[in-house]
C-alpha cells in the first residue's frame, strides 16, 4: 500500500471493535470496502448510528491505496455525514433552475480556459 490522499467518502456499512477498532465505508462506484481505523477520540456511538442508517460519510485522514490507486485504508482523524445521493441536486434540477456554469461561453472554450487556469 502507498499513501495517496487525505480522505474518502462512501456508505458506512460495517464496524468491528475486536482488536483494532475499524469501520468500513463502501466506494459508491465499485462497491469495494475501504477500512477506516480509528481510536477512542472517535465516537463509536456516532459511527454505529450512521451504520444503522446506511448513511454516507466522508472520512479525513491519511489514505493508503493499492497499486491500482484505489483507496483501501484510512486512519481516521475526523468524519462527517454527507447527504444521500437522492437528496443532492440532480442535473434536471440544475437545468430547471437555469444554472449555466459556463456563463454563456461555448463548453469547449470554457473547459479549455479552466485547464489553462483562466
Amino acid at each position: 500500500m502507498v499513501p495517496c490522499g487525505d480522505g474518502v467518502g462512501g456508505e458506512a456499512g460495517a464496524v468491528s471493535v475486536h482488536g483494532q477498532q475499524y469501520f468500513c465505508i463502501y466506494d459508491p462506484l465499485t462497491g469495494d470496502p475501504v477500512r477506516c481505523s480509528f481510536d477512542d477520540s472517535i465516537s463509536l456511538e456516532k459511527i454505529t448510528e450512521l451504520l444503522t442508517r446506511h448513511a454516507r460519510v466522508r472520512v479525513s485522514g491519511p489514505v493508503k491505496c493499492n497499486r491500482a490507486g484505489a483507496p483501501v485504508h484510512v486512519r481516521v482523524a475526523s468524519f462527517r455525514e454527507i447527504p444521500a445521493q437522492k437528496d443532492l441536486p440532480q442535473i434536471k434540477d440544475l437545468h430547471a433552475a437555469g444554472v449555466n456554469i459556463a456563463q454563456g461561453v461555448d463548453s469547449v472554450t470554457y473547459i479549455r480556459e479552466m485547464r489553462n487556469g483562466k
